[in-house]
């Protein structure tokens, strides 16, 4: 365990010395209903960037010119990341022997400041989806066994904003109690930011050490914040993945309406950019080829358009119904990895989920009855891996064929 501490203390110096060298413009974190003084706004401001905390006393989420707030912040920020962790200690495991002790009554009230909960989690979600729309990434931080995950408005928030998830144990960053004995705190992490996952992958407990209970006085206290390791190795993640962000040549925001002509569109090519010659692009287009792509598949009696036509487009559970191991099958993706890869009028996504529907097509040699059917489940971290990759091809495939309409 002190072998662990020092190589991660080692890391998270390094780190500290890249967040130094890393550009300051341009980068914000915008907190929301995180505590006063979390160690992400702290480490953040100490390293450059603009932090942003919607939580008293700043600003009152509860009232109505505190939500105006934070959608006017979130639309006029550009690229910004939305961190939130919410009060979750009325979802907590813990409520169940409340609610067994002290009866109907408790759990009237409990229900009530649930549904308070709720509310806040809506407004983060609506925020969520601006900020993603923008170009930023998402995180969203409970407890791993918290009883909140199953909450039907987070399992939602998680599938429309495309979340995946890694999970930190607080003793691999140096979590001690009052009394200096390891704190485990699980936490669980649903990102948008590839670079975050990246970074967080591999942070679970060795299991070579004892731990104390995190419950009652100091010590519960202490697990209330994450440890200053972690809180510098997220935001590096952030600032790293902001600072990819940005210097990749950014496509057009929107799709102009019908007749209008867009601006020059840069070719993405994960490297810096190959091809900057401006072009003009007919509005439309890619998602009349999305289209016809779609209804060819619909339409097609060959096996791949066959195993297509078999996918469960009603899957909306948040993670798949029991864990996987393997790479295969693997999951369609509803929207594209938001770090370094833009969509073009949906038609990037079709394309990418043809590739995908035809590697797992390949994996059970194309045969029907072996071949599962294809699913929207959440990615692993090695299938999201694998998702980012694919989507940056098939963007950059579309770039091209939007280049050089001549081909089409």
């Amino acid at each position: 365990c002190a072998r662990e501490l020092r190589w991660r203390w080692g890391a998270m110096s390094s780190a500290g010395c890249a967040l130094r060298g890393l550009e300051a413009t341009q980068h914000t974190i915008l907190e929301f209903a995180t505590s006063g003084n979390s160690q992400i706004g702290i480490c953040g401001a100490r390293h450059g960037s603009h932090v942003v905390r919607y939580s008293l006393p700043y600003v009152d989420l509860s009232t109505a010119a505190g939500r105006e707030q934070v959608f006017h912040d979130v639309s006029t920020q550009g690229r910004v990341d939305l961190w939130g962790s919410l009060p979750c200690t009325t979802v907590s495991a813990l409520q169940r022997l409340n609610v067994a002790k002290h009866g109907a009554a408790y759990a009237s009230t409990l229900a009530q400041r649930r549904r308070q909960l709720v509310k806040m989690i809506r407004l983060f979600h609506d925020a969520a989806l601006v900020v993603q729309s923008l170009g930023g990434t998402v995180s969203f931080e409970w407890p791993r066994h918290c009883d909140g995950w199953a909450l039907p408005e987070v399992r939602t928030m998680i599938y429309s904003l495309g979340m995946m998830h890694v999970d930190v144990d607080g003793c691999t960053y140096g979590l001690v109690s009052a009394a200096g004995k390891a704190l485990l705190k699980p936490w669980r992490i649903y990102t948008t930011s590839h670079t975050l996952c990246q970074h967080l992958v591999g942070s679970r407990c060795t299991g070579d050490h004892s731990h104390v209970a995190c419950i009652g006085g100091s010590t519960a206290a202490a697990s209330a914040h994450y440890p200053p390791m972690l809180a510098t190795a997220i935001v590096y993640a952030l600032r790293q993945g902001g600072l990819r962000k940005r210097c990749s040549a950014p496509l057009a925001d929107s799709v102009p309406a019908p007749g209008d002509v867009t601006a020059a569109v840069p070719l993405h090519t994960g490297g810096g950019i190959i091809d900057d010659t401006p072009f003009e692009r007919p509005a439309g287009v890619d998602a009349q080829l999305a289209h016809d792509i779609l209804e060819q598949l619909q339409s097609s009696s060959a096996p791949l358009a066959v195993y297509w036509r078999q996918a469960d487009s009603s899957m909306v559970d948040a993670r798949p119904h029991k864990r996987q191991r393997d790479l295969f099958p693997l999951p369609l993706l509803h929207a594209l990895p938001q770090e370094g890869v833009e969509d073009t009028g949906g038609l990037a996504r079709v394309v990418a989920n043809s590739c995908i529907a035809t590697l797992n097509f390949m994996r059970y040699d194309f045969n029907l009855e072996r071949a599962p059917r294809l699913r929207y489940t959440l990615p692993t971290l090695a299938q999201a891996s694998v998702h980012h990759h694919v989507a940056t091809r098939a963007q950059r495939h579309v770039e091209r064929l939007l280049r050089h309409p001549d081909v089409l």
